[in-house]
């Protein structure tokens, strides 16, 4: 079985009762065969050009950003994200990346994680 980490071992929890597997007793991971690099983007007509701009905007117009990600994996990295920078945001899941950059394109959300080769292109 080849996969991405991710669905093998968050369908558990999300799916509770209908996924017939335990991901940690049924599978072994034997060889890492890539790494995916994940960046935050934003608009260029907000306020921000950083990280830490970015936070402080958020902390001054509370839950008024909204950053998109992908569901999966991505979804516990932007929690933990907003956990450690104690980011204002509003968090939405999103099913691919496309509709991501269309929302953020279309001034519907402030930012979006993901990957970088998917960001590139933009």
């Amino acid at each position: 079985l080849f996969s991405l980490s991710g669905p093998l071992t968050v369908a558990p929890t999300l799916y509770a009762g209908r996924v017939r597997y335990d991901s940690e007793r049924d599978f072994a991971p034997i060889s890492q065969l890539a790494r995916v690099t994940l960046i935050l983007t934003a608009s260029t007509q907000l306020p921000f050009n950083d990280l830490k701009q970015f936070v402080a905007y958020t902390r001054s117009h509370p839950r008024t950003a909204a950053i998109g990600h992908l569901v999966g994996v991505i979804s516990l990295l932007a929690l933990r994200a907003k956990q450690v920078t104690g980011a204002d945001v509003e968090l939405i899941p999103y099913k691919g990346v496309t509709a991501v950059w269309t929302d953020l394109l279309g001034g519907r959300i402030h930012a979006g994680i993901e990957p970088l080769s998917s960001a590139l292109p933009q």
